[in-house]
């Protein structure tokens, strides 16, 4: 989803379309992207840092996608968007804990 919204911007989710929001959208993937990526990378080399960077990172395209629903498609947007800002919440959730699990285990 990440990059085809870098590559389409605002054609890439009618939400975000209504309010003409297409750095916004191409903002939303690169966050996505980018934090998709750190995290696959980050599991496989099994470093808790980039785990955590990169579940930060999606937890903003997230939100960033759950608002826009809300804002550009108003009761329509309420299917989805609760569905983003809950994952969104998960992700920072699980970066806070896998933090204060590293530090207690001292591993990076």
């Amino acid at each position: 989803m990440g990059v085809l919204a870098i590559i389409f911007g605002d054609k890439v989710s009618r939400a975000l379309g209504e309010l003409a929001a297409n750095s916004i959208s191409r903002g939303m993937g690169f966050a996505l992207f980018t934090g998709g990526v750190i995290t696959l990378l980050g599991i496989l080399s099994r470093r808790a840092l980039s785990v955590t960077l990169g579940m930060g990172f999606m937890a903003v395209g997230l939100s960033i996608y759950g608002v826009g629903v809300i804002l550009g498609l108003g009761l329509g947007g309420m299917v989805a968007a609760p569905v983003a800002l809950i994952a969104a919440i998960a992700c920072i959730r699980q970066a806070v804990t896998m933090a204060q699990v590293t530090e207690v285990n001292g591993d990076y």
